[in-house]
């Protein structure tokens, strides 16, 4: 295939890339058809190698192998293609800890972080469901009162994310610990319900899917969101004192409530009479999709 040819064929391949991404906004097609779909990139490798041994002969038929092969290996079911999965506990002892620092690195598959119930003896806990070959690692250092606590899915031997949205984490965190969170969302669909906990600061990545973040209405905070490839919505208390500072990506970000333009961020109403060190600053970097920050009641 020459360069003319490729050409002519980035419009087919734009149209399709839009398409899919219409009819997942609509909710016509999940997450996990379009992980599965690009699960199967290697295919593309082979019809290209298919065409160039061919010479562009039986083009036609070329690309309707791929579509069918393709066809037939989503068909199949996970457990045929290496897409088992298993759930293990995952769980972090309080032992008096007053701050914890909580970086976690997500993989693919669904993300749900919220707080856990008052009292809880656990720091962290939770459920984790992997693929075959993953495994979960957890290091945690203790120092007096604080806390430092990383989880991250280590996947080099995972051959298959078939059925990725049936796997992913499942996590609570104490009600009584200040935290500061790193999260990398990864790929999946993605609810922080952090209205409950005791935030110092968030690092957010967005990662590619779907973002849900509700934010405490006790403050204040530093909050840093990285929007990826997909929907982001941050929901915010209309009742606290905010800055917010809105960059926008290649899509769309919407600021939605009683805001007040100064030129390089947003104020909430809240924020009128309010001295400037009770302030929480949100910081929203906008990616490829739609970022909406909402003020909630």
């Amino acid at each position: 295939m020459n360069a003319s040819e490729g050409v002519r064929w980035l419009p087919w391949a734009l149209i399709i890339a839009g398409l899919l991404a219409a009819a997942r906004q609509l909710g016509w097609i999940g997450t996990g058809f379009l992980l599965d779909l690009l699960s199967l990139w290697p295919l593309l490798l082979i019809a290209v190698g298919v065409d160039l041994i061919l010479r562009g002969r039986g083009r036609g038929l070329v690309i309707v192998g791929t579509i069918l092969l393709a066809a037939l290996l989503l068909a199949l079911p996970a457990t045929w293609t290496g897409g088992g999965a298993r759930t293990e506990a995952v769980a972090v002892p309080r032992d008096g800890a007053t701050d914890a620092v909580v970086d976690l690195r997500h993989g693919v598959g669904d993300l749900d972080l919220a707080a856990a119930a008052p009292n809880a003896a656990a720091l962290l806990e939770g459920t984790a469901t992997l693929p075959d070959g993953a495994r979960l690692r957890r290091e945690v250092t203790r120092d007096g009162g604080r806390v430092e606590v990383e989880v991250a899915l280590d996947a080099r031997g995972v051959t298959s994310w078939r059925g990725a949205t049936r796997r992913g984490l499942d996590l609570r965190l104490a009600r009584e610990v200040t935290f500061d969170l790193d999260v990398e969302a990864g790929v999946g669909r993605s609810t922080l319900d952090l209205r409950e906990l005791r935030l110092r600061s968030l690092d957010l990545d967005a990662g590619v899917g779907e973002v849900r973040l509700d934010l405490p209405a006790v403050g204040p905070y530093v909050a840093d969101v990285a929007a990826g490839v997909g929907e982001v919505v941050v929901r915010i208390p209309r009742d606290l004192p905010v800055r917010l500072e809105v960059n926008r990506g290649l899509g769309r970000a919407e600021v939605e409530g009683d805001w007040r333009d100064v030129g390089e961020a947003y104020l909430s109403a809240a924020t009128d009479g309010a001295p400037e060190r009770t302030w929480t600053h949100l910081e929203v970097e906008g990616g490829v999709g739609t970022v909406t920050v909402r003020q909630v009641d």
